[in-house]
């Protein structure tokens, strides 16, 4: 199951996911987190594009959509991996709004 979970930043932290993760394996189901921002943000350092939370919304929207689409189908490969009886679910983690000189967009 693919279940894709949008928030404003700083609401959805890291150590959310992890709780979430360790109670989802105490009934059985393993959640895994794919975090789109860090993943474009990874990608962008491997192909020596100077791209960071402080300049994302200013980047060329034609390179962003093409670091969007390499992290998507990287993490399209990694869906749906059942290991044994256990069920899981993947959550795909990004954000529905950001602040972009101070308007929410």
């Amino acid at each position: 199951m693919l279940v894709v979970a949008t928030a404003s930043p700083g609401t959805f932290e890291d150590k959310d996911c992890d709780r979430l993760a360790a109670y989802a394996k105490t009934r059985g189901v393993d959640l895994e987190f794919h975090q789109l921002g860090k993943d474009i943000f990874r990608i962008a350092k491997e192909r020596r594009m100077d791209i960071t939370p402080d300049n994302i919304l200013d980047v060329d929207h034609e390179k962003l959509d093409l670091l969007r689409s390499i992290v998507l189908e990287r993490i399209e490969k990694k869906l749906y991996k059942k290991e044994g009886d256990r069920r899981r679910i993947d959550v795909l983690r990004t954000h529905a709004k950001f602040l972009w000189n101070d308007v929410p967009r």
